[in-house]
């Protein structure tokens, strides 16, 4: 299948519509031979979907996005919440919606041998996911502390998820969505005093 099918056959996008927006749109992606998050502005939505496809694309679950001659994988494998690079873009007003509960926080990748056995061409990337879990950890202490401080807003699971990442049983992805919903509700006051403030 044409990837160019998803957006344009099965799951329409509207182009237009993203074209009229004034505002910035970054993908994040993780290139293979640094190692590094980077950080491309999509303006065409069609002639940059190699950017959101690279930004996607999971580890050992995908295949590797090249383009311009250098290999990508999805953003979150060296930047999973990029909320640093946004401060230094100088966002004044960030709000963070997480997928985990205040207490998570991540352990070692367990699927390291994999990961050393398909990468083992870029050392650089194995190095980054065997320090992941560090790298996030230090994200989630450094947003607890701006988000104590009043320096940006988070919404996030009040209970801790119990679904895997890769979940296939629709109740219980359904009730998660609810979930998150009912969070996201309960939130938008509090969000939008933030936002004016």
């Amino acid at each position: 299948m044409c990837y160019s099918q998803i957006p344009d056959v099965y799951v329409p996008y509207d182009y237009e519509e993203f074209a009229k927006y004034r505002g910035d749109f970054y993908a994040v992606m993780t290139n293979l031979e640094t190692g590094k998050a980077e950080y491309h502005k999509v303006k065409d939505m069609k002639k940059h979907i190699w950017m959101i496809r690279a930004s996607s694309s999971l580890p050992l679950l995908s295949r590797t996005i090249i383009a311009h001659g250098r290999p990508y994988l999805d953003g979150g494998a060296s930047d999973s919440i990029p909320i640093r690079e946004s401060v230094r873009r100088g966002n004044k007003k960030n709000v963070i919606i997480m997928t985990r509960d205040a207490s998570y926080r991540k352990g070692e990748n367990s699927v390291m041998p994999l990961m050393r056995l398909r990468y083992k061409k870029y050392p650089n990337f194995i190095r980054t996911m065997e320090n992941r879990h560090i790298d996030y950890n230090e994200t989630l202490e450094y947003i607890d502390r701006e988000e104590a401080a009043g320096n940006l807003f988070v919404i996030r699971p009040q209970e801790p998820v119990e679904v895997d990442r890769l979940e296939k049983n629709k109740e219980k992805l359904l009730q998660l969505y609810n979930q998150g919903y009912q969070d996201g509700m309960d939130a938008m006051d509090s969000m939008v005093a933030y936002l004016e403030n």
